[in-house]
């Protein structure tokens, strides 16, 4: 078993089976995930009988890194990254003055087949264990990034591997593991209700985490059509479940929002979007499409033209609704919203603009 794949309390009872003191697991954490150890031997303030008995029940298994590529345009780095059972993952690392942010893959592939994204191009493989989550992180440490903000908005639903997520999510937070303050990490959904409805019952017992769900359309008809998913929890319902969560945990949802040239980018979709927003604490992301992403049914999308994307964000900000206007990050290296699929397989300046009230 990886050791990663243990969370510090289970690390903790290993221990106490082993007649070991139980603060031996947090200093097995910081060499995990502080000093970026490679080798139980590494670990010189445990007993050489502990380092042994580690080493004999568990592996220090990890991706492994394939291909790095950086992008010229804005220094965003992706990794390619391969598993012990030889399928393939990418994560991507975005750095700015001011901070670092990492985007996490959940999965190997994605099942479920949004339009304008190529992730779940070639199907759903397998979810990815805790400790091939972490181990994103890991790789990233190893090229001196001092990552401060982490989103699972990679390859995969985050939703539909949660139990694995969110054991991450304690190893990312705790001062022992990358001690990354829970405001600082962000789950996304393209709209499990089931994952944002167990979320919300165990909200309690996390950092106080952050609530990023994909949207990309106002209503069901054209959210059908990008987001299959939406046949299974429709638009309304989604937006229920997202009040519902708010009232739990005070805390606001943030909408993404993918802008279409002919598609969902018109003033009234805007307007609908208004409307279908109106009265919900939220903030909504536009993104700008990247336009080497292809659907399924082959037809070519695009972005829309500067002068529709700042009348679409105009009707937002006259209704009220916070939004911030950005473009995809490493277009170069096809390290863009939506672009996470392996380039091993396929062989093949930041622009926002904050309104707030």
């Amino acid at each position: 078993m990886n050791i990663k794949d243990l969370s510090l309390t289970e690390l903790g009872k290993w221990l106490a089976s082993k007649k070991e003191p139980g603060y031996r697991a947090k200093q097995i954490f910081q060499w995990l995930y502080q000093k970026s150890a490679a080798d139980f031997n590494e670990m010189t303030n445990l007993s050489l009988a502990l380092r042994d008995q580690l080493q004999k029940e568990f592996s220090f298994s990890s991706l492994k890194l394939s291909k790095r590529l950086v992008s010229a345009i804005d220094s965003t780095e992706k990794y390619a990254l391969t598993t012990e059972d030889d399928l393939h993952i990418e994560t991507v690392v975005m750095p700015y003055d001011d901070r670092c942010t990492i985007c996490l893959s959940t999965q190997v592939g994605c099942r479920y087949g949004c339009s304008f994204c190529a992730s779940g191009a070639r199907g759903f493989k397998r979810n990815l264990t805790a400790g091939e989550i972490l181990d994103q992180i890991t790789t990233a440490r190893q090229f001196k990034h001092a990552v401060t903000h982490v989103v699972f908005m990679g390859m995969g639903e985050p939703m539909d591997n949660l139990d694995n997520v969110l054991k991450a999510v304690q190893t990312i937070n705790s001062p022992d593991g990358f001690g990354i303050g829970g405001r600082r990490i962000t789950i996304s959904t393209a709209g499990l209700i089931d994952g944002i409805i167990k979320l919300q019952q165990v909200y309690s017992t996390l950092p106080q985490i952050e609530l990023s769900i994909s949207l990309h359309a106002p209503n069901n008809a054209l959210r059908n059509k990008l987001m299959p998913i939406n046949r299974q929890y429709p638009v309304e319902a989604l937006m229920q479940a997202s009040r519902d969560y708010i009232a739990a945990t005070n805390r606001q949802i943030t909408f993404e929002y993918i802008l279409i040239d002919k598609l969902n980018s018109s003033r009234k979709d805007a307007e609908a979007l208004a409307d279908l927003l109106k009265g919900i604490k939220c903030q909504v992301n536009l993104i700008i499409f990247n336009p080497q992403s292809i659907s399924k049914q082959g037809e070519t999308f695009h972005a829309p033209p500067e002068e529709a994307i700042l009348d679409f964000q105009d009707v937002l900000f006259k209704r009220k609704i916070p939004c911030t206007l950005r473009a995809s990050r490493g277009k170069d290296i096809s390290a863009a919203c939506g672009q996470l699929i392996t380039e091993l397989l396929r062989n093949g300046k930041k622009t926002t603009r904050r309104v707030s009230f």
